[in-house]
């Protein structure tokens, strides 16, 4: 029987491309450091633009909710950072109230389509690790260059679900995560920013700055043998 759900990025028909186990979503399960493997839900494949995605995740302000609920003290041990001012929108309580008293950050407890936002203008607009995150990718984005001033940046780093690592990571590769609602390939990404009007001012991989100590969690929950050496899991 076909999958009864659309794909978010272009409409096109979805296929079962791996089978979860993810029950019910949960505040927890949602956590940025939750990397066991299999823990997410049905991921199925659009047909036309590769997308994948997890269409039986909660909707509306039912995800909004796990989101703000979520709280994640191993992924705030990550928290150095370099120094520049910045205002946030994060809509996770614990993540936004680290920000703000630990940082001395200005964040405001809010998703980007907030309309509280209207108005606003913005000379950079980051989204790291959001666009995954998001029900509708491509209304995320038309919100965000609604937001840019006429000169503006926009950056986008997102997982790339069609990358070498994450073919021959297979089932164990890091991207497939329980709060991952769609995950676009680079080549979808690129189009659906340049349909966009935006100008694709550079394209290059991200390389991230996690603490050794944090990539072996993560490689401890994908690897239960890898756990035991170190110590991490049964």
């Amino acid at each position: 029987m076909e999958p009864a759900f659309p794909c978010r990025v272009c409409a096109g028909a979805l296929e079962l491309a791996r089978r979860g186990r993810l029950g019910a979503a949960t505040a927890a399960a949602f956590a940025p450091t939750c990397h066991e493997t299999g823990a997410h839900g049905d991921l199925l494949r659009c047909r036309q633009c590769g997308t994948l995605q997890q269409p039986t995740l909660p909707r509306g302000d039912a995800l909004l909710a796990l989101y703000r609920d979520m709280s994640d003290p191993a992924y705030l041990d990550e928290d150095a950072r370099r120094g520049y001012a910045a205002e946030g929108l994060e809509p996770a309580r614990a993540a936004a109230a680290h920000a703000r008293d630990v940082l001395g950050l200005t964040v405001r407890e809010v998703a980007v389509e907030d309309p509280a936002l209207d108005g606003e203008r913005f000379d950079v607009v980051v989204l790291t690790d959001v666009l995954e995150h998001v029900e509708q990718p491509g209304a995320t984005l038309d919100r965000c260059a609604q937001l840019l001033t006429d000169d503006g940046l926009l950056l986008v780093v997102t997982p790339d679900p069609a990358s070498p690592t994450a073919r021959l990571a297979g089932g164990r590769w890091w991207g497939l995560l329980p709060a991952h609602v769609c995950l676009i390939p680079h080549r979808t990404l690129l189009e659906l920013l340049i349909g966009r009007g935006l100008v694709i001012a550079a394209d290059v991989p991200f390389v991230r700055s996690f603490t050794p100590g944090y990539w072996l969690a993560g490689l401890a929950e994908r690897s239960p043998a890898l756990g035991r050496l170190l110590g991490r899991g049964g």
